[in-house]
């Protein structure tokens, strides 16, 4: 199993050479809105060549799939070929599967390249995610050791692996 961490402006200071991780997901967009770290973060997951990846926060309430989708394609064409693409979907109401699905189905005609879904293992148990893992899209699943911010990413004691339902 692959230890990845989730960067976004709250980590501006973090020294990534002092951390062990496999990969890093950089936030890239959420809803209508660019992140100002994406591209500060990537470069330095890149010079340690890690893997990578950029995500977008799905705002399902507030926007459509296809404008959000159409909105993180434009905004991170230059990461296509070098990275894997990323829904994030842990706000709102995450109850619209089809919502996610056409945003990943948007996302993959544009990059080629079969996009991610990040969500805790509640969100995961509690809808029908059929549709979207019998396309092929695959989980990245959130496990937090306990509420505390935890700046050391040592997850040592986080737990036995999250349940991955239908993945």
């Amino acid at each position: 199993m692959l230890q990845g961490i989730d960067l976004s402006n709250y980590q501006a200071d973090i020294d990534l050479a002092k951390i062990a991780f496999d990969f890093a997901i950089i936030k890239a967009s959420q809803g209508l809105t660019v992140a100002k770290m994406c591209d500060t973060h990537y470069k330095n997951v890149k010079r340690l060549g890690k893997l990578r990846g950029v995500y977008h926060m799905a705002e399902p309430v507030s926007h459509t799939a296809k404008e959000e989708a159409d909105f993180f394609i434009a905004h991170t064409k230059g990461y296509v070929g070098d990275c894997i693409p990323c829904l994030d979907w842990e706000l709102q109401d995450t109850s619209q599967v089809g919502w996610a699905l056409a945003w990943l189905e948007r996302v993959e005609e544009a990059w080629h390249t079969k996009p991610l879904i990040y969500m805790n293992a509640s969100t995961v148990r509690r809808y029908d995610w059929s549709p979207v893992v019998s396309r092929g899209y695959g989980l990245w699943i959130a496990q937090y050791r306990d509420n505390q911010p935890d700046h050391n990413y040592d997850m040592r004691s986080a737990g036995n692996p999250p349940s991955s339902g239908q993945w």
